[in-house]
């Protein structure tokens, strides 16, 4: 429930509100080209750069409560999104790569790796002094992996968690709740002058295509069904006999 009103007050800060303040900038900047006096001009130009940091405000809240393109164009686009924005308010170069993943995660588990890509990047522009960072979203192990990772100054985990479980420190608490809620795990390595490194992995449901796959069937025009492939579509229950005619057939 918190997430879906997370995203209906993301939407209608960027839809409502965000155009709102978009159109009172495009009228200040009409009136700025104008033959205003001097006065009325710097009036003008204060209140057209209060408009375009307003805008920047609302853009931002907006992503925090939930990233449009999470919606729209789905997870990877949207950590790069986050990664670029985050990468030019922190001056640190970033890296990003993404291997082959599940065609769709659950909404769930891209609404945690999100949250976390979002908690270790605030952590990384407010205390890291990083020069780099590198975000990796990837499958392995049969698990759908998030690393994010920087070469900043490093921190004590053991205190960190210790001041965590104090209630001093809600970042660190609040990444493991959302991983754990969603079924997964998370690691963070870290140490003074050596970077950080958070991983948060997910299980990839069982009968996910990945997309090359699910490329190789269409082309093939087989059908999946329990691990096994066929030749047209077969209901979950059929298999079984299915299996058994074939095997009765062939003498086994």
């Amino acid at each position: 429930m918190q997430e879906v009103e997370r995203r209906h007050l993301a939407r209608e800060l960027h839809d409502d509100i965000g155009q709102g303040l978009t159109a009172l900038k495009l009228n200040l900047e009409t009136l700025a080209r104008g033959r205003a006096g001097v006065a009325l001009q710097t009036r003008i130009a204060d209140a057209l750069e209060t408009a375009r940091h307003t805008i920047e405000r609302v853009r931002q809240l907006s992503l925090n409560l939930r990233p449009l393109q999470l919606d729209d164009l789905g997870l990877a686009a949207a950590l790069r999104s986050h990664l670029d924005r985050q990468a030019v308010l922190g001056k640190l170069a970033p890296h990003f790569e993404i291997q082959e993943a599940p065609v769709k995660p659950g909404a769930e588990i891209e609404t945690a790796c999100f949250r976390v890509a979002q908690e270790a990047m605030n952590n990384i522009v407010r205390h890291a002094a990083a020069g780099n960072v590198w975000l990796r979203l990837f499958v392995a192990g049969g698990r759908l992996a998030l690393s994010v990772r920087d070469d900043g100054r490093g921190f004590d985990v053991e205190a960190a968690q210790r001041r965590a479980a104090a209630g001093e420190s809600l970042g660190v608490v609040s990444m493991e709740e959302r991983v754990a809620l969603a079924g997964g795990s998370l690691h963070i390595q870290s140490a003074p002058g050596q970077g950080t490194v958070v991983v948060a992995s997910f299980p990839v449901a069982e009968g996910v295509e990945t997309e090359a796959q699910a490329a190789f069937l269409r082309r093939h025009g087989c059908h999946q069904a329990q691990g096994y492939l066929f030749s047209r579509p077969v209901p979950a229950g059929d298999v079984d006999g299915l299996l058994r005619t074939a095997r009765a057939a062939a003498g086994r």
